[in-house]
């Protein structure tokens, strides 16, 4: 537990503004491609890559909860950057 405060002080006093801006699109982006496999997996247009019993699907995680726990964290976020 201290290892990940120390590591989140130290990167808000080592990473500027424009990184953090350019690090949360990063995240962003590869959140929607996450999101568009796991509809198009949901549909069965990709029955090979992610495969899965459950009809919830969990995109690339493999797992619904933790899927949807990484959108939302990052639903404020992308509201912020983009409004």
């Amino acid at each position: 537990m201290l290892f990940y405060g120390l590591f989140g002080l130290i990167a808000s006093l080592l990473i500027e503004k424009d990184d953090w801006k350019k690090i949360w699109t990063f995240a962003i982006i590869i959140a929607t491609i996450i999101s568009f496999l796991a509809v198009l997996s949901l549909y069965g247009f990709l029955p090979s890559l992610l495969t899965h019993m459950d009809p919830r699907t969990g995109g690339t995680i493999g797992n619904p909860i933790p899927f949807g726990i990484y959108l939302l964290v990052l639903i404020p976020m992308a509201t912020v950057l983009f409004l």
